[in-house]
């Protein structure tokens, strides 16, 4: 279903005309469909130090793509991404110290089910559209 979303948020990239109604809807969905819910672009301003150069065309402006940066234009998907990556690392930490500590085994099979087939996994796997649009930008 959010799939779905994603693609009719994305009509305006493929330089239809659309009627002002389903533009107006499309805009008011953009940060639900992008999984924008973090403001997070003055944080990777300032960590990243990018300038923002802003977009000239109106229809990546339209679907939430201000500039032509990636990072930029990911949001709040990046730092899943890194957050997932952190995990990961953690994981393979946890499964090095339960070869000798066997109480951290437990510890281990719960994280991995979180990583590997949890709510962050699902997470990017429903919003690959998104990233994809904002690489190719």
């Amino acid at each position: 279903m959010v799939n779905t979303l994603q693609i009719i948020i994305q009509m305006p990239l493929v330089n239809l005309s659309l009627p002002p109604n389903a533009m107006l809807l499309s805009k008011s969905l953009v940060s639900m469909a992008s999984f924008d819910f973090i403001p997070v672009n003055s944080i990777n301003v300032s960590i990243f130090h990018f300038k923002s150069d802003p977009e000239e065309e109106l229809r990546y402006i339209e679907v939430g793509m201000e500039t032509k940066n990636f990072i930029l234009n990911c949001g709040t998907m990046l730092w899943a991404i890194f957050f997932w990556f952190f995990m990961v690392l953690i994981y393979y930490l946890v499964k090095i110290l339960s070869r000798c500590f066997k109480k951290l085994e437990k510890v281990k099979i719960k994280l991995g089910e979180i990583i590997f087939f949890g709510m962050l996994v699902v997470l990017l796997l429903e919003s690959y559209l998104e990233v994809i649009i904002a690489a190719f930008l």
